[in-house]
């Protein structure tokens, strides 16, 4: 059993982004997260058979989630507004045609033999 332990500054990194981080090595490993006063402390207990995580290849990780962090960020107004500029106009307005149900039909025309018609 291989464990490798992580400290991650508080200061440099989201709460989400080590836990988003911490997430794809799931796969490779078992997770536990801790905390003190200045790091995020992060212990990954290989498991069988899993290649090793190296702190470069989790900090590129931890890169990569932050820059997706920053930009959900920058842009969530915005979606915000797209969404419900979407949903608002799907309801707002008058009715331009009022669509009347079908005509009622009778049994003899809902069960006439469709090839005695048609191959005539």
């Amino acid at each position: 059993m291989i464990i490798v332990v992580f400290e991650i500054p508080k200061d440099l990194y989201n709460k989400t982004v080590v836990l988003k981080a911490a997430f794809l090595f799931t796969d490779k490993a078992y997770i536990y997260i801790q905390q003190t006063n200045e790091n995020y402390v992060i212990n990954f207990k290989l498991k069988a058979g899993a290649d090793p995580i190296t702190e470069d290849e989790f900090k590129n990780e931890l890169l990569s989630q932050a820059v997706r962090y920053e930009l959900y960020e920058q842009t969530k107004d915005v979606r915000k507004l797209i969404a419900m500029r979407a949903l608002a106009t799907t309801i707002v307005g008058e009715a331009k045609e009022v669509i009347e149900p079908p005509k009622a039909y009778t049994e003899d025309e809902i069960l006439k033999d469709w090839f005695e018609n048609e191959n005539s």
